[in-house]
């Protein structure tokens, strides 16, 4: 169950559209990147390589992005505000290996955004050509449509999400 938040994360679209394009580029193995803030509003995202053994069901964000993304928000003056990944094919939540993977440890309240592809990921078949018992084309469409992102603050395990306002 995700408790209730008394923090609001207001995202830029042009952030949002980043991290969804970054998502698809990266699909089906999960995308991760980094975000960074200033007054606790995310000015910039940081794609990330995702050098996990097994991209499509985890991420393991390259150590040297994290270095660079560390002298990008010193030069700047901005704070490390959260961590995106996508899932391609589930919901947009953290996934038990999310949870045991967070830093949150290290940096408490920082944000956990998931992008969820499971929409636009899903065939749906549209029509089946046969002559008689011989099936000769299968027709399907996949939906294009927005994904899904969510935010969470996963302290201690602790899952709790944080509504997002786009803006």
């Amino acid at each position: 169950m995700t408790a209730p938040s008394e923090r609001t994360l207001h995202l830029p679209r042009d952030l949002y559209w980043e991290m969804a394009r970054h998502a698809r580029d990266e699909s089906p193995n999960e995308a991760c990147g980094l975000i960074a803030g200033k007054d606790g509003r995310p000015v910039r995202v940081f794609r990330g390589t995702n050098v996990d053994p097994y991209p499509v069901v985890r991420y393991q964000i390259a150590p040297k992005d994290i270095i660079a993304f560390d002298r990008m928000l010193e030069s700047n003056g901005w704070q490390w505000l959260g961590i995106y990944h996508s899932h391609s094919f589930s919901e947009a939540y953290p996934s038990p290996t999310d949870i045991a993977n967070a830093v949150s440890s290290l940096s408490p309240g920082i944000l956990y955004l998931i992008l969820s592809l499971k929409g636009e990921n899903e065939e749906r078949r549209v029509a089946t050509v046969r002559v008689g018992e011989r099936t000769l084309a299968t027709v399907s469409e996949r939906r294009l449509v927005p994904p899904t992102i969510r935010a969470f603050t996963l302290d201690g395990g602790a899952v709790n999400e944080v509504p997002i306002i786009l803006e």
